[in-house]
């Protein structure tokens, strides 16, 4: 059961991280 939370958060940060950097490209 850890291991899938520590997996769910991962892909929350992976998943925040590509929107900063896609924000960034667009403006």
């Amino acid at each position: 059961m850890v291991e899938d939370w520590t997996n769910y958060v991962r892909v929350l940060l992976g998943t925040a991280e590509d929107l900063v950097f896609f924000m960034d490209i667009t403006s």
